[in-house]
């Protein structure tokens, strides 16, 4: 960049006239950094707020704290410390016979779907109850939200 286009560019820039822009880079050694930080001292930058552009005034999404993969890792996380707070319990003639978290569960069920179901069909046929229970099941139930 030449000096013309430079001191065209200062002057733009601190909105000061062509000769103060010429001295404030010539003094400088032509450095437009240290020339700009000069006229401020001097108190020559006459800068107005600047109007948005165009594109500049689309409405801005709100800043999410992390980028999006630890926001996710921490949402499993909660969603697997809940799980495994609270559990599915198999009752038979009255007492209980296994109890199992529900990060268990979901992830058996996830994986061998037609097998758990059927396991779980087959047991009921033969007597057994199921019941989900723990801290945040019996909180709901307390408060009568539902789970």
């Amino acid at each position: 960049m030449d000096h013309f286009e430079m001191t065209e560019k200062l002057r733009e820039r601190a909105q000061v006239s062509y000769e103060e822009a010429k001295e404030a880079l010539e003094l400088n050694e032509w450095d437009m950094l240290e020339a700009m930080v000069y006229l401020e001292r001097q108190g020559k930058t006459g800068e107005a707020p600047r109007e948005q552009a165009p594109e500049e005034k689309k409405e801005r999404k709100p800043r999410v704290n992390g980028n999006l993969f630890e926001v996710a890792a921490k949402a499993l996380a909660r969603l697997v410390e809940k799980g495994n707070r609270n559990r599915l319990e198999i009752y038979r003639e009255g007492r209980r016979i296994s109890q199992l978290p529900l990060t268990v569960v979901v992830i058996l069920s996830l994986v061998m779907f037609w097998i758990v179901v059927p396991a779980l069909v087959v047991g009921w046929l033969f007597g057994c109850s199921y019941r989900l229970a723990g801290q945040d099941i019996d909180k709901a139930e307390d408060t009568g939200e539902s789970a």
